[in-house]
């Protein structure tokens, strides 16, 4: 998937695709320092939708973790085309959740 992104942005002439992390509430407190350094920081709860699982098999480890990997993508391509930086990362956030929600339906 990384490869698809750099290609994409490289077309529209983004030489510079920016680090994305979806940070576990445990290391939410690390988001500022993070994005003072460039890196974008999400929390993963608010982007990934709620899994409908009732048992954390295997399977479902990999589908979260394609998931996630989408949804580092759809950042990494908003932010290329210049989408998301008048958005509150709260709203950055909700807009990869919205858009995840309904590619994966």
């Amino acid at each position: 998937m990384d490869e698809m992104v750099e290609s994409a942005l490289k077309k529209r002439g983004v030489e510079d695709i920016p680090d994305v992390v979806l940070l576990d509430v445990s290391k939410q407190a690390d988001a500022r320092k993070l994005r003072s350094e460039g890196t974008i920081a999400l929390r993963k709860e608010v982007v990934l939708p709620s899994s409908t699982s009732i048992r954390n098999t295997p399977a479902e480890a990999q589908r979260r973790k394609l998931e996630e990997s989408k949804a580092i993508a759809i950042v990494q391509l908003l932010h290329g085309w210049g989408l998301l930086e008048q958005l509150s990362f709260s709203d950055q956030e909700r807009l990869v959740r919205d858009i995840l929600e309904i590619v994966s339906f």
